[in-house]
């Protein structure tokens, strides 16, 4: 599973088209890690794959989207989804994913010495319809990313209990 996943960023990294979807197919590559081996494993494999990416692709920022949100993301959403509270889960992963949004955008910022958006430039009503905007595309991601877990569960699952 780990070799799946880093040679997914590698293809997401450099290929010039798709890489959003690649980098969903990676995460889903950890979602699958959860579901076949359970929530320590897909860890160890987040964790592995984290460290690969970093020494085979040559991509700050393919290691940084992966090991930042698309590969964390499978593991938080397990246990955010076990709270069995539909808005409690919404406003979770809404707080996990402005938390790792912020979290990159520092990081980003410290690595490169570059800001990836420039914040100053931009009016107050731009930032909050850019940051409603982002909301918006996260839990459309976050519905599309369950329908692909169940997917996988209903139609590939090895591991049927």
């Amino acid at each position: 599973m780990t070799a799946l996943c880093v040679m997914l960023v590698y293809f997401a990294a450099y290929l010039p088209t798709g890489r959003l979807g690649i980098y969903v197919l990676s995460s889903l590559v950890i979602a699958s890690a959860v579901i076949e081996l359970g929530a320590r494993w897909g860890a160890v494999v987040y964790a592995a794959s984290s460290a690969l990416i970093f020494l085979l692709t040559g991509s700050i920022s393919a290691f940084l989207l992966f090991t930042i949100f698309f590969g964390s993301y499978p593991l938080l959403k397990y246990y955010i989804e076990k709270v069995r509270s539909a808005a409690a889960e919404i406003v979770l992963k809404l707080a996990a994913f402005n938390m790792l949004s912020i979290a990159a955008y520092y990081i980003f910022k410290a690595l490169m010495g570059v800001s990836p958006i420039a914040l100053p430039e931009l009016s107050a009503w731009i930032l909050a319809g850019i940051a409603a905007a982002v909301q918006l595309a996260f839990l459309f991601y976050d519905y599309i990313f369950s329908r692909l877990i169940a997917y996988y569960m209903d139609r590939i699952r090895i591991i049927r209990s």
